[in-house]
């Protein structure tokens, strides 16, 4: 791998590490009724090859409400787009099931 790329891959995870902080602070801070125990994030790219991060909130114990769900998406989503040059695709996902996720989040 040319050294330009490792430094890009290098930065490309430090600022990872960056956006899972921001949004598990503001989960912890403004949602903790939502039961989420775990952020993983996956760059991908969408079918017209524009950058997206997959973002995975893993919950523990019952669904959260739906209300609380939406308002944390549509809170997260504008600080993820500000942190990240990359269009967030938000999922909430049961601790149960994400051992089974097939994709290559951090």
């Amino acid at each position: 791998m040319p050294a330009r790329m490792r430094l890009e891959t290098r930065a490309m995870h430090a600022d990872l590490k960056d956006v899972k902080r921001m949004i598990r602070d503001r989960l912890d801070a403004e949602w903790p009724q939502l039961g989420v125990v775990d952020v993983r994030l996956c760059e991908d790219e969408d079918r017209y090859g524009d950058p997206v991060l997959m973002v995975d909130l893993i919950f523990k114990g019952r669904t959260p409400h739906v209300d609380a769900v939406m308002a944390a998406e549509n809170r997260l989503h504008p600080s993820i787009l500000a942190s990240s040059n990359a269009f967030p695709v938000i999922s909430f996902i049961a601790e149960k099931e994400a051992s089974s996720l097939k994709r290559g989040a951090r």
